[in-house]
């Protein structure tokens, strides 16, 4: 089968949603399908996938997400004839107001061409907060563009139950969840966590790119270290030197810099390396007091700690479904607080069963529901595209060589 990606961006450039589309395109490929990815026209993409083979059809073609990107994109198509077009929707990808009229548009015309169109919604609309005003026209046109999309599309997918509520439509099949992968990845040489490293210190890991969310680790640091747990703090991934400068200052000001490590830029590989050796991972995401927000299977993060199999510290708001289970497989609060959170992390410290256990489940979770190859199939079944059984007992990859189309 042929298989068209639309999505704003690519690797290398920093971009969730790109690295969405990479891990699943390579999965069709190795189970012998055709893909393609058209996306913006960048030169940074152009070149990495001229360098680097990994099976899809780039076609970094779009030079602007608007009614001019339409008569481009269906070229292109012609072109490629796919049986199916999967667009990866997130309003601020596509327009910089965050709503992108432009594409009700584009699936007017995609399902008058009779192409088969399913949209995966990483994200849908902003939050309607009467107490801001002056964003309600934004959330409104958001919902109004999605809901518009999701009727003509055939198949929609999110990651998120609560998003599946947002567009649940009483004429037409609910969206299917399925979550998002890992984003970064074990060597070729190990394929497993190596479980844990023998150290004297209790190492504390996360992604550093939140800077509201860097203080809070920091004082949670602060107050381990006052109370004589021997912490250290692992941030992952490169800051923006503004925020690195902010964070290295604070760290000063809270007398924790010698417990920091920043590990900056590092490829794939490394970067697991490094993730592997934490005793827990932190992922603090934001829950207000209406209960807004929280731990999501939306996160490549998430499933990046699930997969190197280390207990997980998070929040607990309306974004949060049945995957998540305290106690069992991550340890959840309701608010991100310092004392909050270091209490949980005090109940890893000196309970290694409880530890254990969160290790174990979370490498199971991965399995069963969070790797690639689980997603793919997922895909398979919602595309309704038949399975064979070499397709899904297939591992290795099949040696095709990308090549990269320009305008």
């Amino acid at each position: 089968m042929k298989i068209a990606f639309i999505s704003n961006h690519l690797p290398p450039t920093v971009d969730g949603v790109g690295d969405y589309v990479y891990h699943l395109g390579q999965e069709f490929v190795q189970n012998g399908h055709e893909v393609s990815v058209l996306c913006k026209a960048l030169p940074e993409i152009e070149a990495h996938f001229q360098r680097n083979s990994s099976g899809i059809q780039v076609y970094p073609i779009v030079k602007s997400w608007d009614f001019s990107a339409i008569s481009t994109l269906l070229k292109t198509l012609k072109e490629i004839r796919p049986d199916w077009v999967l667009l990866q929707y997130v309003p601020y990808s596509f327009n910089y107001f965050g709503v992108p009229y432009w594409m009700l548009a584009l699936m007017v015309t995609l399902k008058w061409k009779r192409y088969k169109v399913g949209i995966t919604f990483h994200e849908i609309a902003i939050r309607i907060a009467f107490s801001k005003p002056k964003y309600l026209p934004i959330s409104l046109s958001q919902r109004l563009i999605a809901y518009g999309m999701s009727l003509l599309s055939d198949v929609d997918i999110t990651s998120v139950n609560r998003y599946i509520r947002m567009l649940r439509l009483p004429f037409k099949t609910d969206a299917r969840k399925v979550p998002i992968g890992s984003n970064v990845f074990p060597g070729k040489e190990e394929n497993t966590p190596k479980g844990i490293v023998n150290k004297d210190y209790f190492l504390l890991c996360s992604f550093g790119s939140n800077p509201r969310k860097n203080e809070l680790l920091l004082g949670v640091l602060q107050e381990l270290i006052r109370e004589g747990v021997p912490a250290k703090l692992l941030l992952l991934g490169k800051l923006k030197p503004e925020v690195k400068s902010r964070f290295e200052t604070l760290a000063q000001e809270k007398q924790v810099s010698e417990y920091l490590e920043l590990t900056g830029y590092l490829p794939g590989e490394q970067l697991f390396e490094k993730l592997q050796t934490a005793d827990v991972f932190l992922l603090m995401e934001d829950v207000n007091s209406k209960g807004w927000g929280g731990i999501s299977t939306k996160s490549g993060s998430l499933s990046a700690a699930y997969l190197a199999g280390l207990p997980i510290i998070s929040t607990k708001g309306d974004m949060t479904d049945s995957f998540f289970q305290d106690q069992q497989n991550i340890l959840l609060t309701g608010t991100c607080e310092v004392q909050k959170v270091k209490e949980l992390v005090l109940q890893l410290y000196f309970n290694p069963e409880l530890k254990e256990r969160l290790r174990k489940n979370a490498r199971m979770g991965f399995e069963q529901n969070l790797s690639w190859s689980k997603i793919y199939l997922r895909y398979r079944e919602e595309l309704g595209l038949e399975l064979t059984q070499e397709e899904a007992t297939k591992q290795q990859t099949i040696p095709v060589t990308t090549r990269v189309f320009s305008k």
